[in-house]
């Protein structure tokens, strides 16, 4: 779904709109933490950065440890979205989580008509980490469970 919107995007607003040098780096500094906000930063949102670099394909990848306690994925998203909302979302924003082994990533494009950006920004740590793992298990018990009753039941044909 994500290549789509770009492509939608971009055939809208022309093939320049996406990603140029320029724009990158301008998300780059509003995702950026500065040494002197850092405290700030980590008290406001929970996060600490980790870590920012633009790939192959001129995309900037964030990095962030989530420093506060988390419960639930929905906690995570909250994370992800206040310090997505303040920082970095623009007029047009889209965003699609992929959850893997230990960390969260929230893959967007965001921009105006004039401009467009896209990337990832990656949540991990313990916290994160820990919500992830504690699904996981919750699941695995479920299909435990789930395979324990249906291998006790009788069909008529065993009959």
């Amino acid at each position: 779904m994500l290549s789509e919107i770009k492509d939608l995007l971009v055939s809208r607003y022309g093939d320049r709109w996406l990603n140029s040098v320029n724009n990158q780096n301008g998300i780059a500094e509003d995702l950026s933490i500065l040494e002197k906000d850092i405290t700030r930063v980590s008290r406001k949102f929970g996060l600490a950065g980790r870590g920012m670099y633009i790939d192959a394909d001129m995309e900037v990848v964030a990095h962030y440890e989530v420093l506060v306690p988390l419960s639930t994925l929905f906690d995570i998203d909250a994370v992800f979205y206040r310090w997505w909302g303040q920082r970095a979302s623009e007029n047009i924003s889209y965003v699609q989580r992929e959850i893997a082994d230990d960390e969260v990533i929230y893959h967007f494009v965001t921009g105006t008509p004039t401009h467009g950006h896209s990337g990832r920004i990656i949540l991990l740590g313990r916290e994160v980490r820990r919500v992830i793992h504690k699904r996981w298990d919750r699941r695995l018990k479920r299909l435990d469970a789930e395979s324990a009753s249906s291998e006790g039941e009788t069909t008529p044909i065993n009959n």
